[in-house]
């Protein structure tokens, strides 16, 4: 549950996707977007007040998907930009669906490239928060329960 952990986890990851030709090499810029997600949540756990209503605390899990998300989605189009141009849109996925179909309805390449990223990036923060929360949440109950009986 450290910063050291986190960015290791990030790195390591793609380079393990890299490692199983699940992804091309080129895409393993893309670790910075996963070292800003490390970053933030490390940020929000730091800052975070311990003792806060309910509401509080699902307006700042909301705040938290947001911010990941708009952070994700600036961060990977920049990066897409400079890697890649507007006629070579790399591995098939949703994340390039969305920005290949803003593009041929004639907004700018590098608007495709930001705006296209946010329903994906939303969709994924949204589940990495949550089940990430939720399995964090679980764990230190369990583990609290363990030393104290």
């Amino acid at each position: 549950y450290s910063l050291a952990s986190g960015l290791t986890c990030a790195t390591v990851f793609f380079f393990f996707l890299v490692l199983l030709g699940v992804s091309n090499p080129s895409f393993l810029v893309f670790t910075i977007c996963s070292i800003t997600v490390t970053l933030t949540v490390c940020c929000f756990v730091k800052f975070y007040p311990r003792f806060v209503q309910p509401l509080q605390k699902v307006l700042a899990v909301v705040a938290l998907i947001i911010a990941q998300t708009l952070l994700i989605s600036i961060e990977g189009g920049l990066l897409y930009i400079l890697i890649f141009d507007a006629t070579r849109y790399g591995e098939l996925s949703s994340t390039n669906s969305f920005i290949y179909s803003f593009f041929m309805q004639g907004f700018p390449y590098a608007f495709s490239a930001i705006i296209g990223r946010i329903p994906v990036n939303i969709a994924d923060k949204a589940i990495a928060v949550l089940l990430g929360g939720s399995i964090y949440t679980a764990g230190r109950a369990a583990a609290r329960k363990i030393c104290y009986s």
